[in-house]
């Protein structure tokens, strides 16, 4: 039987398909039986992500079944099914869901009923259904839920490792094929998830050059190694990524087999140390990944955290400002127009060859000029997680330790002065536009 297609609702985007797995059964998957939504232990069912959700409220999610394409999750009663989409408020309500990225976990996500505000998707007894927030520990961890794709490896990239107290240096290698962290002899590795190990979340590091190469510890240091399917290689080459272990924005890589064991630097030399607790080794070991090409989904918008209907978008024809649920879309050039790894320009997709700059502080979009000004004016450094969670800052390139930021609604850069006002105005969210 030839079987049908999942395809987004008219005027939405969509990703996936992905399975939902559980934070706290970390085998189990969202999964149908009769219709009712569980958690199962197997693959379970997959779901594209419709954004925005059924309701076409800015930054809401609806979960449209991969198999069945007319059927997305509702909830009916307090309780989780998949129903035929119906042409009423009652179900396009009941099917819209806000995410709340790493409110209770990092890396999870938690969806929040769009009209049972404070109720969130959890799993009790297996069944999926809405409850409302608590406090407890255990509806945070019955709340949380991962995206997982179907294929049993897939890769991110190709990205730098850029080091926390050595900002302007990456993962690099020697001659002899041994690593370090330069700023002359930089590499870029593709993220290998899971790792060679398999084990789930794990990460590998596979070189974007030699692609059977993976970065291994070996004696405590590390090298880019040529693959070898020794059970002693796979796990020499797999590391848990502890995001914002240390410091936010950040990531951590504890070694599979050395637990308790992190890649950090030391005289520039890469290699795996015991936690210590010591601020040097919290320093060392903390990376920040950037990376070095424009991602597959194409366009995208940038939603407000402290004004979450806000995007940014264009007045008087050139001008940026945040406005209410009128934003401009940009696809994510990486590297950004100065070529600096690691950083992002923001290209108008309606308006071809015009970029966001700043100009006497003030943000634009102004069409591409072939100058070192324009191209430094046009390029920033993205830094994820800086202040809240799942958010994003942009630091100017050429005017260190200031942020894209909004006040009075009009976009500008501002220096970092510490205050939970800026910090709020200078974080913003991706979305598929």
């Amino acid at each position: 039987m030839h079987k049908s297609i999942a395809k987004p609702c008219l005027g939405k985007k969509a990703i996936g398909p992905f399975n939902l797995r559980s934070y706290n059964f970390p085998k189990y998957s969202i999964g149908i039986k009769n219709s009712r939504a569980y958690i199962v232990n197997s693959e379970g069912d997959r779901f594209f992500i419709v954004s925005p959700g059924l309701t076409g409220t800015p930054g809401s999610v609806s979960f449209q079944s991969e198999d069945s394409p007319t059927l997305f999750l509702r909830h009916q009663g307090y309780l989780l099914y998949l129903h035929s989409k119906e042409d009423s408020d009652l179900y396009r309500n009941d099917a819209s869901f806000l995410p709340r990225h790493g409110l209770f976990y990092q890396g999870y996500i938690v969806y929040e009923s769009e009209n049972f505000p404070n109720y969130y998707i959890r799993h009790q007894n297996y069944r999926l259904k809405i409850s409302r927030e608590d406090g407890s520990t255990l509806l945070h961890k019955d709340a949380s839920f991962l995206f997982a794709e179907k294929q049993e490896h897939y890769q991110q990239g190709p990205a730098y490792f850029f080091s926390y107290n050595f900002p302007k240096y990456t993962f690099g290698l020697d001659d002899n094929n041994a690593a370090w962290i330069s700023n002359q002899a930089e590499r870029r590795f593709y993220v290998v998830s899971p790792g060679l190990t398999g084990t789930p979340r794990s990460v590998s590091f596979q070189s974007v050059d030699n692609q059977n190469f993976y970065l291994r510890h070996r004696g405590y240091l590390l090298y880019l190694d040529q693959y070898e399917s020794a059970d002693l290689y796979k796990n020499d080459a797999s590391f848990m990524p502890r995001k914002n272990l240390f410091y936010p924005g950040y990531t951590v890589y504890e070694s599979e087999n050395f637990p308790n064991y992190y890649i950090r630097h030391q005289n520039y030399r890469l290699r795996i140390s015991q936690e210590d607790n010591s601020e040097l080794l919290h320093k060392d070991a903390s990376f920040i990944t950037t990376e070095d090409a424009v991602g597959s989904e194409g366009s995208i918008l940038l939603l407000s955290y402290n004004y979450p209907k806000y995007f940014i978008g264009l007045k008087h024809s050139n001008e940026a400002w945040i406005l209410l649920d009128n934003g401009e879309r940009f696809v994510i050039i990486s590297p950004g127009l100065t070529g600096s790894p690691g950083t992002v320009s923001f290209k108008s997709v309606d308006q071809p060859n015009h970029y966001l700059r700043h100009q006497n502080y003030l943000i634009h979009l102004h069409p591409y000029h072939n100058s070192d000004l324009y191209r430094n004016d046009a390029s920033f450094y993205p830094r994820q997680d800086l202040f809240y969670s799942g958010y994003t800052v942009y630091e100017s390139e050429n005017y260190p330790r200031y942020y894209i930021r909004h006040q009075g609604y009009r976009l500008k850069i501002s220096e970092e002065d510490n205050s939970e006002l800026l910090h709020k105005d200078s974080s913003f969210v991706s979305i598929l536009g």
